[in-house]
């Protein structure tokens, strides 16, 4: 019989584990390990895999005896099985985990049982140690001189005395505390003891940790208190922080109240009051000073002898000093000054105006007049146009453009822009 592949599927320190043995040149597969790593564990599998998992077996140690699980590709004479073996009644499975015949091995084993198997192919330490004895002790010296002259050692007697010696220091039925093994197994008492000493019995650590859990409880209700109390703390410190601004605010409305409706100003009250506050008093510092040259004037205006012929052409005097002050450099800047022609028909077909744009001043003739417009009831008017002209070529000019109409005071773009009622009407 051949094993083709070991699996430790759960079994002993293994979880699914696969040890893969493929056929070779030289088909001896040696399998290396450090102590502990688990050779004889793997020994013992292939027992529990070819005769069943021993009922105290010592390899349940991780996985429950009910887990536990081998698995296995074996060959004889050109055939081949691949079968499981768990902890159970009927413990041998096929690979899918049906159940199959205890007898399903029978033609691989032979009439080999477990412990002609184990004798036959189980070699351990102990085994080794135990047949070098029975080698040595035969036939006394003869057998060891046989033994010695076959395996090329020499001095081989002197080893084992020496190492029976040893041995003798170290253990002997006769119970000595210069024998290690008896120091340590009076160590071992002693912890053994303690241990006794330090184990809590189950009434005891039933009883323990039911306080524990009394005092668990005990500990969250004072918890829950102490939360509440701390809610309400932290509800009584605001409202303390808060009770004289409260308080003032209260005051507030009760004032608030007793003023009765109210306008409501908008947002920009307190700045147009400032605006405001400014103006009244820069006003009234104007009006303190106008009231002075009003008193000036009157005593003035006492003095002056009253001509009513004058008088009469009072709107001429006061058009003709406008007209002074306006022209008064123009004889200095007649040559300097750029003049732009704007076609405005209306009063007549080819009626225009003249634009002096650097001085702010346009020429308007019979088109515009101050708070009126040019006549268009005389042969070729149109009103209309007239209002068209006035629309597109002098609106757009700015508010501080003087105007200088053919006729009567003069003007600005602005006031007739607000004032005229032919334009705002």
């Amino acid at each position: 019989m051949r094993i083709d592949r070991l699996d430790l599927s759960r079994y002993g320190k293994f979880t699914d584990e696969a040890i893969a043995m493929p056929m070779a040149k030289r088909d001896f597969h040696l399998i290396v390990g450090a102590n502990e790593a688990g050779k004889s564990t793997i020994r013992n599998a292939i027992l529990d895999l070819l005769f069943g998992i021993e009922t105290r077996t010592p390899y349940n140690f991780l996985h429950l005896n009910a887990e536990m699980r081998l698995a296995a590709a074996i060959s004889h004479d050109g055939k081949g099985l691949d079968f499981q073996r768990v902890k159970k009644t009927r413990s041998l499975l096929d690979a899918q985990g049906a159940v199959i015949a205890d007898t399903a091995l029978a033609s691989f084993l032979g009439n080999a049982d477990r412990a002609f198997f184990d004798h036959m192919f189980g070699l351990d330490h102990e085994r080794l140690v135990s047949g070098g004895d029975e080698i040595l002790k035969a036939s006394n010296d003869v057998g060891r001189i046989l033994f010695q002259s076959a395996a090329g050692i020499g001095s081989l007697g002197a080893v084992r005395d020496a190492l029976e010696a040893e041995a003798d220091t170290l253990w002997a039925r006769r119970k000595s505390g210069e024998r290690a093994y008896y120091a340590a197994a009076a160590d071992l008492e002693a912890a053994d003891a303690a241990l006794k000493q330090a184990t809590v019995r189950t009434r005891e650590w039933t009883d323990a940790r039911g306080s524990a859990d009394d005092i668990e409880r005990e500990l969250a209700d004072l918890k829950q208190v102490f939360r509440t109390l701390e809610s309400e703390r932290t509800r009584d410190e605001r409202i303390r922080r808060v009770v004289l601004s409260v308080n003032s605010i209260a005051a507030c409305s009760r004032e608030l109240a007793a003023l009765g409706t109210v306008a409501i100003l908008p947002p920009h009250a307190a700045q147009s009051l400032a605006s405001a506050e400014t103006a009244i008093a820069a006003a009234t510092s104007e009006l303190k000073l106008a009231g002075n040259l009003a008193g000036e004037a009157r005593t003035a205006l006492g003095k002056i002898a009253v001509d009513d012929n004058v008088l009469l052409h009072a709107e001429a005097i006061v058009a003709l000093d406008q007209r002074a002050q306006q022209t008064r450099l123009h004889e200095r800047d007649i040559g300097r000054r750029q003049i732009e022609v704007l076609h405005t028909p209306g009063h007549t077909e080819g009626g225009c105006c003249l634009l002096l744009r650097h001085e702010k001043l346009v020429i308007t003739g019979d088109t515009l007049f101050a708070d009126s417009v040019g006549r268009t009831d005389l042969p070729g008017g149109s009103h209309d146009l007239l209002m068209a002209s006035i629309r597109e070529k002098l609106m757009p000019l700015d508010d501080d453009t003087v105007v200088w109409p053919g006729h009567g005071p003069s003007s600005t773009i602005g006031h007739e822009r607000r004032f005229n009622p032919y334009i705002n009407g």
